[in-house]
């Protein structure tokens, strides 16, 4: 071979590994997480947003529940108002307070009302279909509903006596529990405050290819993930690593030192009264929601303290449990005298990755709708 043709092989052989090695170091990179709010949704003096509670967002719709009037208020994405349905009271189609909003297995719009003890089922369109009473004494203020197969639902709430089982698996029909367990052992909280919340606010999940995903409303840098099955058996959880900063998740008050500052504002986050006491607290690290993206991946939405500086973020696992990313996207500077949260509440994601959120920092609530997208 001449001199010439081995320069030529030499250089064409230095082309294919760089571009090899390139494409090494491009599938090592992680994807960029952009969190944008691409449309505000608001009432106006007919069809009002005045006292809302759930939400549930469905095929360029959003379905809000709205205690001020008890009617579930129909909205498009782009904030025209398209229809509203039911009313208080104790009658078919009726409510007394609404507890969730969900979908079920059936495609039909599910509205759990715990002070009436029954769930409502509606088409999409807002029409009546039927209702069923549930026992209020096994069925302990719902807090998730989340389809598990065909046959089978997750329901999370606390359960008397044993208040740390908080995963329920019920059958299609809510008649009996299949199987029920508890949070990881690591999250048995001490301390009143700690074990109170645990009761009230039990942390947000999600479900993913048999898996559940637990991300505790502590937020101490860690997500949880389980295998779902039908045994009671010991749960295995495994513990994902994810953003953090230094310092306690919360902080404990005495109601006297928490209750209004020299403005007449509330200085604590939460105010907790059980069994006659009463302690406020301040939360610096909190999980806002769980949810799974159309593209199989885990959002987790979170407030956490860095330095003087409250933000709100959402970082974004893999099914297998890697970080891909995470991003900022609502900021306010700490005040001693002043409460911790923001008031941009995320309550769903819809099949296009879009998370509504109510946001009650003005002076009417309004709802805020974001596009995450993972890169």
């Amino acid at each position: 071979m001449s001199k010439k043709n081995q320069l030529l092989l030499f250089a064409l052989n230095l082309i294919l590994f760089s571009h090899f090695l390139c494409g090494d170091i491009i599938g090592q990179e992680k994807p960029s997480v952009t969190f944008e709010k691409v449309s505000t949704i608001e009432g106006d003096d007919e069809n009002f947003i005045r006292s809302p509670i759930e939400m549930f967002a469905h095929n360029d719709l959003v379905y809000i529940a709205d205690m001020s009037d008890m009617k579930i208020k129909i909205f498009k994405v782009s904030g025209d108002f398209v229809r509203s349905f039911g009313n208080r009271g104790r009658g078919p189609g009726e409510f007394q307070h609404f507890t969730k909003l969900w979908l079920n297995q059936d495609n039909n719009l599910v509205v759990v009302d715990f002070f009436n003890s029954k769930m409502a089922f509606f088409n999409t369109t807002g029409e009546f279909i039927s209702e069923k009473k549930f026992n209020s004494g096994k069925i302990q203020w719902p807090r998730h509903f989340e389809i598990v197969n065909e046959e089978q639902t997750l329901v999370k709430y606390s359960i008397k006596p044993d208040s740390k089982k908080v995963f329920h698996i019920w059958d299609k029909n809510f008649t009996s529990i299949d199987y029920e367990f508890s949070l990881p052992e690591d999250l048995e909280y001490d301390g009143f405050v700690r074990e109170v919340t645990l009761a009230l606010r039990p942390g947000a999940s999600t479900i993913l290819n048999g898996q559940l995903f637990h991300a505790p409303y502590f937020y101490e840098g860690k997500i949880y993930t389980t295998e779902l099955s039908k045994e009671n058996t010991p749960r295995i959880w495994t513990a994902l690593e994810g953003y953090a900063t230094e310092g306690a998740s919360y902080r404990e008050l005495r109601t006297n030192e928490a209750l209004q500052n020299d403005d007449q504002e509330r200085v604590y986050d939460y105010q907790i009264n059980s069994s006659g006491r009463s302690i406020a607290y301040r939360l610096y690290n909190g999980t806002n929601a769980l949810f799974t993206t159309k593209n199989g991946h885990i959002a987790h939405l979170f407030e956490i303290t860095d330095g003087d500086q409250k933000r709100q973020g959402v970082q974004v696992f893999s099914s297998n449990g890697e970080v891909l990313g995470h991003t900022f996207y609502n900021s306010k500077r700490l005040r001693d005298d002043l409460y911790t949260l923001i008031w941009d509440n995320p309550k769903t994601m819809d099949e296009k990755n879009r998370v509504y959120s109510f946001d009650f920092r003005g002076e009417d609530p309004v709802i805020n709708v974001y596009q995450l997208s993972v890169k």
